[in-house]
């Protein structure tokens, strides 16, 4: 039987948590725990880093890389691959967290947590006021960019993209090369 079975967790709770390289998150008071991303995983993350790092150095935005806490309230703090937060709305970035909705927030699905990233977070970004999520598929490739939609609870889709296209965020504006994304320069066993 599971120990923590019915408890409600808090921000608080995290600190109690061992640092074993697994990423745990709080939805609504229950504890999610997800395993460390795999090198795929964190190549892609890189590449997509690179190309967004163009709202730090114009001083439009701050980028955060996971893991970084964004604390909603003590029983809702989850840990995105990557959180941009606009320069006029840096006063939800505190010494722990985040303390507010990002401007857009980025998941690069992983096998372990796809279901996670494309449902439970996905209503839960949109809940919150996230008004962006990308969601960054390294399986089949693609970048699917959601918008906040007004008027409407929940995300509409406002760009779906693959090898070849390039997206650009709603919020920023700035764009990213999808191809680039997914190049693999990662050293092999065949390289010595």
């Amino acid at each position: 039987m599971d120990e923590h079975a019915g408890k409600v967790w808090t921000y608080d709770d995290l600190a109690t948590l061992p640092d074993d390289g697994q990423r745990y998150e709080i939805l609504d008071g229950e504890l999610v725990v997800s395993p460390a991303p795999s090198l795929r995983h964190q190549r892609v993350l890189t590449q997509l880093l690179k190309q967004l790092f163009a709202l730090e150095y114009t001083g439009r935005a701050t980028i955060w890389v996971g893991p970084t806490d964004v604390k909603i309230s003590p029983t809702r703090v989850v840990e995105p691959d990557v959180v941009v937060v606009s320069h006029a709305r840096r006063e939800i970035l505190r010494e722990q967290a985040i303390e507010g909705a990002p401007d857009l927030v980025v998941e690069v699905v992983s096998p372990s947590n796809r279901k996670h990233d494309l449902t439970v977070k996905r209503r839960f970004y949109a809940r919150i006021g996230v008004r962006e999520y990308w969601i960054v598929d390294p399986e089949s490739e693609t970048v699917e960019v959601l918008a906040l939609a007004d008027g409407v609870l929940g995300y509409r889709q406002d760009q779906w993209a693959g090898p070849g296209d390039r997206v650009r965020s709603v919020v920023f504006g700035v764009e990213v090369d999808v191809t680039a994304l997914f190049e693999d320069h990662a050293p092999t066993d065949q390289d010595d």
